[in-house]
């Protein structure tokens, strides 16, 4: 990681304290060792520091502790702490795979612990979302009386889709990726006083590039290949990956590397797609024109292949990738 360089590293060098707060263990993904590599001063992993014992009036949910304790914990720790500014973050578990918690709550579906249909499976997940607002809003009225409400900005976001689909997409490799793909950015700021919905196409590259600029810091936004999502852009353009699949989209038009399927509880594609990542193949390339919503009645129209334009898209993996892991490069032309 010669040139990784992450949010918490570039804030903690301008004073910040940081901190991750997290409901199952530190060595899942070996996140102990890295996060603090990328900057995080503070971790708090619940089952190290209980060694997964369930705190009196919470429940525990999946694989760890009930989201409502984490935010908790969080909001008690980060509480008196404003005099010295600080970058946290909570990477919420109640919500993640395999949907079957002792939610606590009147779940609007009936829940099946041993579920063996793809809607049964849906049905579950669309509790344990229902209960991650839940959870949501049970700190969000708590921070809201919270001496941080006024000087805290607060991001909302998700690490990933989900690889359960409602009826309409199971058979619809498009409509699946539209799904797995658009994911929840809220970004609530004390200084706005009324809403704003941005519709400009963004991916998660985008948002340190974001957050950045809201914070005043636009010159460390160099290293990152991700736009501002708040500022107009000339092209609007959005780039996603799963596993060996690449999604682009400009403007109207999307273009996909097209697989046999993705599935599974990790969303797994087939290995040739990833092999060709590497290599740089461009074949069974698929390109639509969309006009509308596609998750509310939009229409996909089929133009054909369009390698140029996922070539762009692989070329900026590429530059990206050398130049975290290599020497810095020049970006592409184009």
């Amino acid at each position: 990681m010669k040139n990784l360089r992450c949010l918490p590293e570039i804030l903690a060098e301008s004073g910040y304290h940081t901190a991750y707060f997290h409901g199952y263990k530190g060595s899942f993904n070996d996140r102990r060792d890295f996060l603090p590599l990328v900057g995080f001063q503070q971790l708090y992993f619940h089952a190290d520091d209980f060694q997964g014992s369930i705190p009196e009036n919470t429940n525990r949910i999946g694989w760890g502790v009930a989201d409502t304790y984490i935010y908790k914990t969080m909001l008690e720790q980060l509480t008196g702490s404003e005099d010295r500014p600080f970058f946290a973050e909570i990477m919420t578990l109640s919500s993640h795979y395999p949907f079957n918690g002792d939610w606590n709550i009147d779940a609007p579906f009936k829940s099946i612990k041993r579920p063996t249909t793809p809607g049964q499976i849906y049905s579950n997940y669309q509790n344990a979302i229902y209960y991650e607002d839940y959870a949501l809003g049970v700190f969000w009225r708590q921070f809201e009386k919270s001496p941080l409400y006024d000087n805290t900005i607060v991001v909302i976001t998700a690490d990933h889709g989900i690889w359960s689909f409602d009826a309409a997409a199971r058979n619809n490799a498009l409509l699946k990726n539209e799904q797995f793909f658009r994911l929840p950015l809220v970004i609530y700021h004390p200084e706005l006083k009324q809403h704003r919905a941005v519709d400009t196409l963004a991916s998660q590259i985008d948002v340190p590039p974001t957050l950045l600029a809201l914070l005043g810091k636009a010159d460390d936004n160099r290293q990152f290949i991700g736009k501002n999502a708040l500022a107009k852009v000339e092209t609007p353009w959005s780039i996603m990956m799963k596993n060996g699949e690449i999604v682009t989209r400009v403007k109207n038009k999307i273009c996909y590397k097209a697989v046999s399927d993705c599935q599974g509880n990790q969303q797994n594609c087939v290995g040739e797609s990833e092999i060709s990542l590497f290599n740089g193949v461009l074949q069974n390339i698929e390109c639509v024109t969309v006009a509308g919503d596609l998750l509310h009645d939009g229409k996909a129209t089929p133009v054909g292949s369009d390698t140029e334009l996922l070539q762009q898209a692989f070329d900026l993996i590429r530059y990206s990738s050398k130049s975290v892991f290599q020497e810095k490069t020049s970006p592409p032309s184009s």
